[in-house]
């Protein structure tokens, strides 16, 4: 389903398809693995699922439009995946964390909608196959930083994958300074953050008004773009 839902639709919509409907029913196994070393931690996990019936918000128009979505059973969904996450000590004040994601989510069966939607084989709609998460931190009794960077792999926005958004990088940066005691203040703490440090361009949001079989020119796509470079700044303090 898209990103508000499966019932983003007409409840008049709803009430025509809700008797031709099966719920979602899945089997899922997940294997995983923690441990902990001298200047090193770290998780690793395996998983498997097969879902069947399972359930897809079609957009049937562009959103501004408003012409109501339909719910389709897709059938079997497969997915396969991986988790590892490593955290390095690199010295009493540095560590360096960094977590990796691949994840092969298939549409195993097609659908009928009208017509035979000839999804299986392809790739479930907004699921990345990897993402990968890498930061920085160094703090000791008074500063404090934090530099890191984010990945997320093409995304597609039909069912048939004939459109996507490609790849993108993420950065961020945070630094501050912190007091136990400042004269009558306590737990002193002035901090910088940058977001998308990098003023990086990309897709953040896809598919906010469901996802359709087939849109190679992107007439129905609804693609929210990601902020800009953004710079805050805070104060904390107690009395």
């Amino acid at each position: 389903p898209g990103v508000n839902g499966p019932f983003s639709q007409s409840q008049t919509s709803f009430n025509l398809s809700v008797n031709n409907l099966k719920p979602e029913t899945s089997t899922s196994i997940d294997l995983g693995y923690r441990f902990k070393r001298p200047g090193f931690q770290g998780s690793l996990a395996v998983y498997h699922a097969d879902f069947n019936d399972r359930l897809l918000n079609v957009a049937n128009c562009a959103g501004i439009v408003g012409c109501p979505n339909t719910f389709v059973n897709v059938g079997k969904v497969q997915t396969n995946g991986l988790e590892a996450v490593g955290i390095f000590k690199l010295a009493s004040e540095w560590s360096w964390f960094n977590s990796f994601t691949y994840n092969d989510s298939q549409y195993k069966t097609n659908y009928l909608d009208k017509v035979l939607v000839k999804v299986a084989g392809k790739q479930v709609v907004d699921a990345p196959k990897n993402m990968f998460n890498t930061e920085l931190s160094y703090e000791n009794d008074t500063w404090f930083a934090r530099a890191g960077a984010k990945y997320t792999a093409q995304r597609y926005y039909t069912y048939l994958n004939d459109a996507s958004v490609p790849s993108y990088w993420l950065s961020n940066l945070s630094m501050g300074y912190k007091q136990k005691n400042w004269g009558v203040l306590k737990d002193v703490a002035i901090q910088v953050n940058v977001t998308n440090l990098a003023n990086t361009k990309y897709y953040s949001t896809i598919g906010s008004n469901g996802f359709v079989a087939s849109d190679p020119k992107g007439e129905f796509a609804t693609l929210l773009t990601g902020a800009p470079r953004q710079v805050f700044l805070s104060l904390n303090a107690k009395l």
